[in-house]
């Protein structure tokens, strides 16, 4: 996405602002402790999602970056 946002000509500010919203993303956050709750540990454990920050802020510098 952020080697290919500089080139696009429609929906560049459509990218730029979605790696934005990407560079807040923290994924699952902190593992709850289970004696505090199961099944909340237990809902964190079911999702799938990853740290994605530093992905995005290596994009989104691609992004930015004068052709």
């Amino acid at each position: 996405m952020g080697e290919l946002a500089p080139h696009a000509v429609e929906r560049r500010e459509d990218a730029v602002a979605w790696l934005r919203r990407r560079t807040t993303d923290a994924g699952k956050g902190e593992e709850p402790d289970m004696d505090d709750g199961l099944d909340a540990w237990l809902a964190w454990m079911e999702q799938h999602r990853h740290d994605v920050r530093p992905a995005a802020i290596v994009a989104l510098r691609r992004a930015l970056r004068p052709l």
